[in-house]
């Protein structure tokens, strides 16, 4: 009855994952978007961008779950008692449900409360690579409507924080009910130990809130994943430009796909949009839909797919074809934002530019399959040399992008070096695991 209507929405998904962040400015952009997004003006060009993304992707949200049956459902919690919050929440990542199946996931229900908020750590799922938690915020007298966390740790008993390769915050607050949350936090190390405490700071609107929400939680070990390791060290050539596939380590949440792009490559790698596991019967795993989806730069790049840790196939492959890349010495975009004209660029892709309501605004010739989402600036140069950071970004529609700019604050023109853009290059990669 839904095949239709399913495929459209997987479709549509597959958009919206691969965003790539680097290593070193996850937390940042993460927390930085929020808090931008939330200060924005209503009136604005900005904002209005802002509220259309967040409302489209929650949207995405309510509809990917209406498309799940309620006898689909049933059958999914049935046997797992409490557990019918977490598995509604992770219902479009097989790797997730598998773990859940599998009775990988443990309860926690440890609660704090400050300022009126009482947080609860309902369940986690722990491997050797990360640990996802779900919680939840309620509160009888205060709206939690601006409520969101700007920082979340992990930390011994003794309060020493475990080192972290990234964390996602910041994804409260779409409404005042106890809705169940998730965060993630990629690990340096295991967790070893036996005890520790869920740490989060929460921020209302502008003002940080004082104090920190801790929650103890204990593990049981034998509900931790080991992880396993497939070294594949081997060089690809796809239209003169070597790829390196290096380690793939399978986890009960994830499965981390390790790439380098040598520095002799006369183009740059942006994303190699349509990286999957897959098996003998030909069904997938990709990119996870939800959360980091890859860490690292564009020399050195690890992506993460949904895992099939559970599974026993006869063989299974990692797989890719298509690839967004484009020549190295075509990367820079002049643009005159007072006279709305883009000098130089790659070629008539980028079709146009305006300033409009403080927001310089960019264009694509046409929509561009899985290109709506990309980010493809991440900071301007103005003539003096002077690098500017930019801590907001918009998307408009199928073709408009942009991000706010003052043409009396800045000089023209302006230099901006693409991170990402609609050029591609095929090819056709399997390569066994087993």
């Amino acid at each position: 009855m839904y095949e239709h209507e399913e495929k459209k929405l997987n479709e549509t998904k597959q958009k919206l994952k691969d965003v790539t962040i680097p290593h070193n400015r996850l937390d940042e952009a993460i927390q930085s978007g929020f808090r931008k997004g939330k200060k924005a003006s209503g009136k604005s060009l900005a904002a209005r961008a802002w509220m259309v993304s967040a409302a489209a992707v929650f949207i995405l949200a309510v509809f990917a779950g209406s498309l799940r049956t309620s006898n689909d459902f049933a059958r999914l919690v049935s046997g797992m008692p409490g557990m019918e919050k977490v598995v509604e929440l992770v219902r479009m990542d097989k790797g997730l449900l598998s773990t859940i199946e599998n009775n990988y996931a443990q309860k926690a229900g440890g609660s704090d409360e400050h300022h009126g908020i009482t947080v609860t750590l309902d369940s986690f799922i722990l491997d050797e690579e990360q640990i996802v938690l779900f919680y939840s915020l309620d509160s009888k007298g205060r709206s939690l409507k601006d409520v969101r966390s700007y920082k979340i740790d992990i930390q011994t008993r003794n309060g020493k924080s475990v080192p972290k390769i990234h964390s996602s915050v910041g994804g409260e607050g779409l409404n005042d009910s106890d809705e169940l949350y998730t965060s993630t936090i990629g690990l340096e190390k295991p967790l070893n130990e036996q005890a520790y405490e869920f740490v989060l700071n929460l921020e209302d609107g502008t003002e940080k809130l004082i104090g920190e929400w801790r929650i103890p939680f204990t593990i049981d070990r034998d509900k931790v994943g080991k992880t396993r390791a497939v070294e594949v060290d081997k060089t690809f050539v796809i239209e003169n430009q070597k790829i390196h596939v290096g380690e793939v380590k399978v986890a009960p949440t994830r499965t981390a796909v390790s790439f380098e792009f040598p520095s002799t490559n006369t183009m740059r790698i942006f994303n190699i949009e349509d990286l999957r596991l897959v098996n003998e019967k030909g069904e997938t795993w990709s990119k996870i839909a939800d959360g980091i989806v890859s860490t690292g730069d564009f020399d050195k790049i690890t992506y993460y797919l949904q895992s099939n840790y559970f599974e026993k196939p006869d063989k299974l492959y990692v797989a890719f074809n298509s690839i967004r890349a484009l020549e190295k010495d075509r990367l820079e975009v002049d643009v005159d934002p007072s006279e709305e004209k883009i000098l130089e660029a790659p070629d008539g892709r980028l079709a146009s530019v305006k300033y409009e309501d403080h927001s310089l605004l960019f264009s694509w010739d046409k929509a561009y399959d899985k290109v709506n989402h990309i980010t493809a600036f991440n900071s301007f140069e103005d003539p003096s040399g002077k690098k500017h950071e930019l801590d907001q970004f918009m998307k408009i529609g199928d073709k408009e992008f942009g991000f706010p700019y003052s043409v009396n604050d800045s000089l023209s023109p302006i230099t901006l070096e693409l991170q990402d853009y609609p050029s591609w290059i095929k090819g056709d990669i399997k390569i066994p695991l087993q």
